[in-house]
């Protein structure tokens, strides 16, 4: 299995870093000092809500960064 490689974005005074694996993608936004890791599926086809996927808050980007990395294990074994 591919591990997820991470790009960083700022958009809205935030950072960011986006992966795409599959047929999902990942955010682990970092806001106030703390990190939260989400994901969703690249090309929903409905309206779905990211706010169930929020994983964190962690205190480095590492630590949300595996976070994610978990969860693309366990969505990929779900396949």
């Amino acid at each position: 299995m591919t591990r997820l490689n991470f790009h960083r974005r700022e958009k809205f005074g935030l950072v960011g870093y986006v992966a795409r694996a599959g047929q999902w993608q990942f955010l682990v936004i970092s806001d106030m000092g703390k990190w939260t890791a989400s994901h969703r599926l690249i090309d929903p086809q409905e309206t779905v809500s990211a706010s169930s996927t929020i994983q964190g808050p962690f205190e480095t980007f590492d630590e949300a960064a595996a976070a994610a990395e978990a969860k693309y294990r366990e969505l990929a074994g779900l396949n």
